[in-house]
């Protein structure tokens, strides 16, 4: 999977749908933290459409680490130019108003948190009324919040796509652990 999205294999993509609709037991068994990390960016990088990861957020079966790693490749398509932040900011409201089960997890902390770094000051009505359902988790401050959201949007995949001389992020290094972030890749 992690070689499908390094490639772009945009074929490989409603095979990693599927595997991430598997049962939460299997996919602890067969795969563990590569839901936390990789499977975003697998998921991200073969993506054609966003009908199946939206679906994938929404779906309340699937496990909620796969259900975390879609909700945040939204806002990293949005960084690499893929998505229109008008149209990720559009669905961010639906989850907020309905798509998104009203129950406290980390999927509202990760929806608060993907509106913040697309500064999407357009949803904070729709993340106080979250944050006064207790929705949010209560170490959220609605007064950091409202700064961030105040923030202008910047581009930082763009920027890093620019730094890397339009090859885009190098990929994470799986033996060794260590990606574009660590001093000692970018020195290499």
């Amino acid at each position: 999977m992690f070689l499908s999205g390094l490639f772009r294999e945009t074929r490989a993509h409603e095979l990693m749908l599927r595997f991430g609709n598997l049962p939460r037991e299997l996919l602890n068994r067969v795969c563990g933290d590569f839901l936390e990390n990789e499977f975003q960016y697998a998921l991200e990088q073969t993506v054609e459409s966003t009908n199946g990861i939206r679906l994938l957020i929404q779906n309340r079966d699937a496990d909620q680490r796969v259900r975390l790693g879609a909700l945040e490749s939204i806002e990293r398509l949005v960084g690499s130019g893929r998505l229109q932040r008008p149209l990720a900011v559009l669905y961010l409201r639906d989850l907020f108003n309905g798509k998104l089960e009203r129950v406290r997890s980390e999927l509202w902390d990760c929806l608060v948190g993907t509106a913040v770094l697309l500064s999407a000051a357009e949803l904070l009505p729709e993340i106080r009324q979250a944050s006064e359902e207790g929705l949010c988790s209560p170490e959220f401050n609605l007064e950091e919040i409202e700064e961030g959201l105040a923030d202008e949007w910047e581009d930082f995949d763009r920027v890093l796509y620019k730094a890397f001389g339009g090859r885009g992020r190098p990929p994470l290094d799986h033996l060794t652990g260590k990606g574009w972030w660590t001093r000692s890749y970018r020195n290499a």
